[in-house]
């Protein structure tokens, strides 16, 4: 197996956020990924429930079990997530 490098250089960062502008719900897989530290198979079971409260409201975090280790992880929201999922075209969020 290779060895991967993470992205660190903030230029290529912004640079994929911005290829994704068009595209919201990559953008929040990109959010999550770079802001939370999930994995794209955690990131794919999330369903909108795990990060809206039943009032419409953004949590300020949420559980979510890791599918490499099965253990359960509290993943706070970062004021860039929430930004994102604000902009989503599945409803108006009140952060």
């Amino acid at each position: 197996m290779e060895l991967v490098q993470p992205i660190r250089e903030r230029s290529k960062i912004e640079a994929m956020k911005k290829f994704m502008e068009h595209n919201k719900r990559d953008l929040l897989m990109l959010t999550l990924w770079i802001n939370c530290g999930l994995r794209i198979s955690d990131i794919l079971s999330l369903q909108v429930g795990d990060v809206i409260g039943p009032r419409g409201r953004l949590k300020a975090f949420f559980e979510a079990r890791v599918k490499k280790t099965g253990n359960y992880r509290r993943i706070v929201l970062s004021d860039n997530v929430k930004k994102v999922i604000a902009e989503l075209p599945w409803g108006e969020y009140r952060l």
